[in-house]
């Protein structure tokens, strides 16, 4: 398959087309020049490459450009990583669920923690529930202190989605 691009008088490429015949109509002063696609240059995971005909010299060429994409996509997607850390860590099917186990959960501690300064004692059971509780609230805050953490990297690491960068 053979590429040629359009050029008229004036150097500015008109189109490209595949498998054309360069003798094939065409206006007087407009000519078929037969191009080759380059590869891209290599780009990270936080650059895109953009391309386009230029002409020079009587050729046409692939000019490449590397752009820097945005990056607050990739911010985002690690304050949902986040989130979908800490559902799978409370075991809830959505968001409303985790919010409502956290809340539960908040309340519960607060009512374990009521009962001893009020001259109560816990029982084993509610020790256990307490060291528990807490766990749970440590894990939590862990990973959202490996968002914040991996957020504020410069650049963001390209495997900001796996276990090793959020353990």
């Amino acid at each position: 398959m053979t590429l040629r691009a359009l050029v008229s008088p004036d150097n500015t490429i008109v189109r490209t087309a595949s498998n054309i015949d360069p003798n094939a109509g065409t206006k007087p002063g407009y000519r078929w020049i037969e191009v080759t696609p380059t590869p891209g240059p290599a780009v990270t995971h936080l650059q895109a490459a953009t391309w386009e005909w230029v002409y020079q010299n009587d050729n046409v060429v692939q000019q490449w450009s590397i752009v820097d994409r945005p990056r607050e996509p990739f911010v985002q997607a690690i304050k949902e990583e986040a989130q979908r850390r800490i559902m799978a860590l409370v075991g809830a099917a959505d968001i409303d669920a985790c919010v409502i186990k956290q809340l539960n959960a908040l309340k519960r501690e607060g009512t374990l923690t009521l009962k001893r300064p009020a001259g109560g004692s816990w029982t084993a059971e509610e020790a256990a529930e307490a060291a528990a509780l807490q766990l749970l609230a440590d894990r939590i805050d862990a990973i959202r202190a490996k968002s914040n953490e991996i957020e504020a990297m410069d650049p963001i690491p390209a495997d900001y989605l796996s276990d090793a960068r959020w353990s």
